[in-house]
């Protein structure tokens, strides 16, 4: 995937940190029952260090590098956040990334039975909530201003949560309160 965009070096997070959600925290436990992928983010780690300490770790994301570096927390983060969510419903549906996002939430919130609906709504919504985040920095960072938005950064939402939708109407029990997030953020975006 990174070798397609750069941006989806972004994956390399996504999965410990929703390895971790769909552990419930148990570090130990993910870290025992991922021995492999231990392994894997250990030597990417070391390899990072290495390219770091002699001044070529930006340069590993090409054209993208000066991104790690400066305010990786600009001001109006926020607000711009719930602009990037809006645009997304425009081209996903209303409808599908609200009830999407909200049966991804509710599937943190109370796990189901199910291992791969439990994988799926760990890693999702940490997808989901991590592509936005980045798309909306960079952005602010290096948009001009303005409420610029790369939406073509934000396509790759449009799988997850299409899926997410299907699912919550296949769910026997749809999601209430966790609507309330998404649907509020969304209007934040669209007022």
């Amino acid at each position: 995937a990174f070798g397609a965009r750069t941006q989806f070096a972004l994956l390399a997070f996504v999965l410990p940190a929703g390895l971790l959600v769909y552990e419930r925290g148990r570090i130990k436990e993910a870290l025992r029952r991922h021995r492999v992928l231990v392994w894997v983010y250990a030597t990417g780690a070391v390899a990072a260090a290495a390219l770091a300490a002699v001044g070529h770790l930006s340069n590993s994301l090409g054209v993208y590098g000066e991104t790690i570096g400066g305010n990786l927390l600009p001001s109006g983060l926020g607000r711009s956040f719930a602009d990037h969510l809006a645009l997304v419903a425009i081209g996903v549906g209303i409808l599908p990334m609200i009830v999407g996002l909200a049966w991804l939430l509710a599937g943190v919130v109370r796990p189901a039975d199910r291992d791969d609906v439990r994988a799926f709504a760990a890693v999702g919504t940490v997808f989901v909530v991590a592509q936005t985040a980045q798309v909306t920095i960079f952005d602010l960072r290096f948009g001009g201003g303005g409420g610029f938005v790369h939406d073509r950064y934000l396509l790759y939402l449009a799988p997850v949560l299409l899926t997410a939708f299907f699912c919550a109407v296949v769910d026997r029990q749809l999601p209430r309160w966790s609507l309330v997030l998404p649907t509020s953020l969304v209007a934040l975006g669209f007022g």
